[in-house]
């Protein structure tokens, strides 16, 4: 085969990519404008995705990950992009190298942005923020005394016990019942004994409506507030049932409640959902047991000693109440709060702020 028959041959071949390489040159001014173009655009999308990015971040919502990637590939390519096309308003003199190169990468950056904002339509930005978990007094807040930390490590028992189902706290107003639930539900979640605690108030009034939405809000649930109460119970009632271990906390209960009317699973049917209540009065805790509870556990709660409440007292009142001065009237604070936490703590600081 002679020269010309290859030529012949391959000659379209190499027509194309010398046109190409001339076409660089040609429409230098043309991929140059395109790329301004292109970064302009870019850069309005990255904009919009960071209005929808922060507007999540403030609903403390997980941002996904492809759009944290797409972001930093984002800001890498504009940042390149506009390095080229610095390099390319510096340009004072035709340089035929020059501009070629400049003219051949400015194309290729241009279809890399076009690429990269297509990517970029994302339907959402953000995942839902993961349910919230309860906040609880560091212990430097609270003193757990013998009595109390023998009541806890109780009430732990129980909630490891899988076969325990229903833990009733009794004892009356102001002996501590919610602090002492709320170390016990601290160290659940220490030792991740359940997927998610969620407590609501009960309080004397029921609102079926507001602790619905106090345990919904735990599980990161929303309930439509113009929907029936037996509506947001089933949707409640599904929801507590995906998961796998799920304690509920009801905190000052006054009478019977009925739980199916909130939506809290309960019985051998649903293991994984673990009942604790707190109340005044042993019998709330007897009537919300019935053959659905596996093992209920009822814990009582009394007052504190003496001792203990001198402890209690000295902690909040400092070492000052053992001086001659204020000793006597810290003992009249003790005997007139009856071992009872919450009027030890409160009685102190109403004769402090009166004295003052």
């Amino acid at each position: 085969m002679d020269v010309f028959s290859i030529i012949g041959k391959f000659g379209d071949f190499l027509i194309e990519p010398i046109g190409r390489q001339f076409g660089y040159l040609i429409h230098y001014s043309s991929n140059i404008e395109t790329l301004q173009n292109q970064v302009q655009i870019l850069e309005a999308a990255r904009e919009d995705v960071k209005a929808s990015i922060d507007a999540a971040k403030r609903n403390t919502e997980d941002i996904r990950k492809e759009v944290h990637n797409w972001t930093v590939m984002v800001d890498g390519i504009l940042s390149e992009a506009k390095k080229l096309l610095d390099k390319a308003s510096k340009e004072r003199f035709y340089n035929l190298a020059s501009h070629y190169q400049l003219s051949r990468k400015a194309e290729k950056k241009t279809i890399a942005i076009k690429d990269l904002k297509n990517e970029g339509k994302f339907d959402r930005v953000s995942n839902p923020a993961p349910p919230p978990t309860l906040l609880f007094p560091s212990q430097e807040d609270i003193v757990i005394s013998e009595s109390r930390e023998l009541v806890i490590e109780e009430i732990m028992g129980a909630l490891k016990e899988n076969k325990t189902n229903f833990i009733g706290i009794h004892g009356m107003g102001g002996v501590g019942k919610t602090t002492l639930v709320k170390e016990a539900a601290k160290r659940a979640q220490e030792d991740r004994l359940f997927t998610i605690v969620a407590m609501a108030v009960v309080s004397q009034t029921v609102d079926v409506t507001k602790i619905q939405d106090q345990i919904a809000e735990m599980l990161g649930l929303e309930l439509d507030k113009k929907s029936s109460e037996q509506v947001r119970a089933s949707r409640l009632h599904a929801r507590l049932k995906d998961e796998n271990r799920v304690l509920n906390i009801l905190d000052d209960i006054w009478a019977r409640l009925d739980l199916a009317t909130v939506g809290i699973p309960f019985g051998h049917y649903y293991a994984g959902c673990k009942i604790m209540v707190t109340t005044r009065r042993r019998q709330v805790c007897d009537t919300m047991v019935d053959s659905r509870s596996r093992t209920a556990k009822i814990i009582p709660i009394d007052i504190l000693s003496e001792k203990e409440s001198w402890v209690l007292l000295k902690k909040n009142a400092g070492d000052d109440i053992e001086s001659p001065t204020l000793n006597s009237f810290a003992k009249d604070i003790l005997r007139e709060c009856g071992g009872l936490p919450i009027a030890l703590v409160n009685g102190w600081k109403g004769n402090e702020r009166q004295r003052s």
